[in-house]
């Protein structure tokens, strides 16, 4: 299985746009868009673990907010979209979610 890896859309279409401008042939414009998006550059980004997904996290069911239990002590309320650098994927959600306050 090949890594994943974040491309510039906008980058890749323009590429497109010059293979349909320049190409005259069906088969040689698909040969060469898959040349363009495999070669096209990554862009500088790292995958991230939502907090609805962080095994961290803490739900308060009485308050319905999510609280990040992380060992740096932070307190933070959350959202279940809200990231931190410090956020790690839960195995199993169920398992890991502690409920209560």
């Amino acid at each position: 299985m090949e890594s994943k890896k974040l491309i510039d859309a906008s980058l890749l279409l323009q590429a497109f746009r010059k293979i349909f401008r320049d190409c005259s042939s069906a088969k040689s414009i698909i040969n060469n868009m898959l040349c363009a998006l495999a070669t096209a550059p990554a862009v500088d980004a790292v995958e991230v673990v939502r907090c609805k997904d962080c095994k961290y996290k803490r739900y308060n069911k009485y308050h319905d907010v999510i609280l990040c239990d992380h060992l740096n002590g932070r307190r933070h309320l959350l959202t279940p979209m809200s990231f931190c650098s410090d956020g790690e994927r839960s195995e199993d959600l169920d398992t890991t979610t502690r409920q209560g306050s």
